[in-house]
């Protein structure tokens, strides 16, 4: 990774006209700035073809939501940042969840979609809540294929000022947040809608969820949710669901079923990666993108062991509700990368902490931190042959 820096907005203007071989990916930019504040730079970047779609990050020392969406920002910081918060903004930003044009491949429009439709995922707005970054990068790429973007929220809460001040065609809750559930947040979302007189046109919201148990469809009707998906998260189902509930829709025509084989990048994959993964469902499951394949192992790699770590910290002080909450949130990340066993101890663990048996859950405390270590080694085998894309 390449890092340059500037000391104030012209300078780093300056630096990207007279560096044609240094295009960054993303740009993390300071609100108040000497000469040129940051919004004025923003502002600068989108004026010009080459850099219009560039993923920026606004840093502030005071909330700066609203100048943030106001300017396109994909995310904002308050200082101080830490070295966590750092990394979730620029596995955010690469993702680039907001930007289009850059992740959809071409024949998703031609070949999958007609003009209209094509058209009409584009201007749909979704609005991603979800807390894993993991879950987070594999639903903006699928949904990325098929032509749309969303906009991102961490929790609950950040849906629900997300809802409040612009209007989506739709939202992707998932059920487990932390401050505020999926489920407390539809509550409130249906709330808000009755005081605005809105309930004959309430927004879509269709439930993301790991928990595949009896109650969980019947939980997710009385909190206001229209339609229910179970992780790891089926690109077809995905997209019918959108397709049947949003906004914006429009029919979708019959598909002729057809093997795709995957793209010969795939090859240098290593397969035996004993058990971690199930490669052939994960490549599957990346529509034979091998580039998209390493990226999710690796963030798998890196927020299974930070969440991890919350874990033991949580279980430590005897909080049963958060180590249920990171062992479920373990979960849904193991689910969507095909991580069988990581996926069998989450859940184990998750049902005891549910129950409050916090000295069953020790040993299996111990497997899960024992588990996601070979799920490591198993991704440096994934990465070896080339480096991620």
């Amino acid at each position: 990774m390449q890092c340059q820096f500037a000391d104030d907005g012209i300078s780093a203007l300056k630096r990207i006209n007279n560096n044609f071989a240094f295009i960054p990916h993303v740009i993390f930019i300071d609100i108040n700035m000497p000469i040129m504040n940051g919004v004025e730079m923003a502002h600068d970047l989108r004026m010009r073809d080459s850099l219009r779609d560039l993923p920026l990050v606004l840093m502030s020392g005071i909330d700066a939501a609203v100048d943030a969406d106001a300017n396109g920002f994909v995310r904002y910081l308050t200082k101080p940042i830490r070295q966590s918060q750092l990394f979730d903004a620029m596995m955010q930003a690469l993702v680039r969840p907001r930007v289009v044009a850059a992740a959809v491949r071409p024949e998703a429009t031609t070949s999958t979609a007609s003009a209209p439709r094509a058209k009409s995922r584009k201007a749909t707005r979704i609005l991603l809540a979800e807390d894993m970054e993991v879950n987070q990068f594999v639903v903006t790429e699928t949904l990325a294929r098929e032509g749309y973007s969303c906009d991102i929220a961490n929790n609950g809460r950040e849906a629900l000022a997300a809802v409040t001040r612009q209007q989506y065609d739709l939202v992707l809750m998932d059920c487990q947040m932390p401050e505020m559930s999926g489920f407390e947040a539809t509550v409130a979302i249906r709330n808000l809608e009755r005081e605005r007189g809105e309930t004959d046109s309430r927004l879509p919201i269709i439930a993301l969820t790991a928990n595949a148990v009896k109650g969980d469809r019947e939980r997710c009707h009385t909190s206001g949710m229209d339609d229910y998906l179970t992780k790891p998260l089926n690109p077809a189902k995905l997209v019918e669901a959108i397709e049947r509930h949003s906004r914006r829709s429009v029919p979708t025509p019959p598909q002729v079923s057809s093997d795709h084989a995957p793209p010969a990048d795939s090859d240098v994959l290593l397969r035996e990666t004993d058990g971690a993964f199930n490669y052939d469902e994960l490549l599957e499951r990346c529509a034979g993108d091998a580039a998209m394949l390493r990226k999710m192992a690796q963030m798998f790699d890196v927020k299974g062991r930070e969440t991890f770590k919350q874990l033991v910290e949580q279980f430590g002080s005897a909080n049963t509700a958060e180590t249920t909450r990171l062992a479920h949130g373990i979960k849904g990340m193991a689910a969507n990368l095909a991580a069988p066993r990581v996926l069998e101890i989450a859940t184990r663990l998750e049902k005891l902490g549910r129950a409050g048996d916090l000295a069953a859950a020790e040993p299996v405390l111990a497997q899960l931190g024992a588990e996601l270590e070979r799920c490591g080694e198993a991704v440096q085998k994934i990465c070896a042959g080339k480096h991620l894309v």
